[in-house]
Parts: C-alpha cells; sequence; structure tokens
C-alpha cells in the first residue's frame, strides 16, 4: 500500500508540501516496522496500515499516551468492601465467555480512554 492510497481510505489532508512529505516518510518507516513485525513470531497481535500509519512516532505517542504525573493519591487504599472469594481459575478465555466488545477507536482529546477501556 502507498500514502496515496492510504491518504484516499482515510480522507487526509495535508496543508502543505512539506507536510506531505513528513506524513510520507512516517508512512514508509512505520511500513518498514509492520513488515518487520509480520515476519516476527513474538508478536501476538495484528498489525497493517491504518489511519496513524502516516503520523511520525513522537506525534501518535503525544496524541496516545496520559500524562500519568496524577493529582490523585496513589497512597490511598480501600478498606471496605473486600470480600474474600475461593479459588480463581489459572486463566480465563474472556471470548469465550463473551466478554470482548469490537475495538473501538479511542483519542486523547479528552481522557476517556479508561472508559472506553472498561466498556
Amino acid at each position: 500500500m502507498h500514502i496515496d492510497a492510504t491518504q484516499k481510505r482515510y480522507s487526509k489532508v495535508y496543508n502543505s508540501p512539506r507536510e506531505y512529505e513528513i506524513a510520507k516518510r512516517a508512512f514508509e518507516q512505520n511500513k518498514k516496522k509492520i513488515e518487520q513485525l509480520r515476519k516476527s513470531s513474538e508478536i501476538k497481535h495484528e498489525v497493517g496500515i491504518n489511519e496513524f500509519s502516516d503520523m511520525p512516532e513522537e506525534l501518535f505517542a503525544e496524541m496516545m499516551t496520559y500524562d500519568m504525573s496524577s493529582p490523585f493519591d496513589v497512597n490511598a487504599t480501600v478498606s471496605e468492601g473486600i470480600e474474600t472469594v475461593g479459588d480463581l481459575p489459572a486463566s480465563i478465555d474472556w471470548a469465550a465467555a463473551g466478554a470482548l466488545g469490537p475495538v473501538r477507536e479511542q483519542k486523547k482529546s479528552c481522557d476517556s480512554c479508561y472508559a472506553v477501556a472498561a466498556c
């Protein structure tokens, strides 16, 4: 796949020739990473070209990660509502249990990724 096909598929608009060249360079670098990952027997997930394939790694990380310097008390403890349960299974197949939903797009713009992940 070429960046022009990706641009058309995901309705990408580049505001200048420079922006296009940056996106094209990032696309080629990400495409090489995808090809390397596909050849690896180490990965257990699917990789491929998507709407983020034209983004430089730094920009993608900035958009999709959350600043963990939280104002919350990370040493807080819960003292009530804890109940003892019996032995737990060694593993659970959540797909077989019907607990997995479809993959959804989440954007950093509202910091609601915790809610998307919890659904």
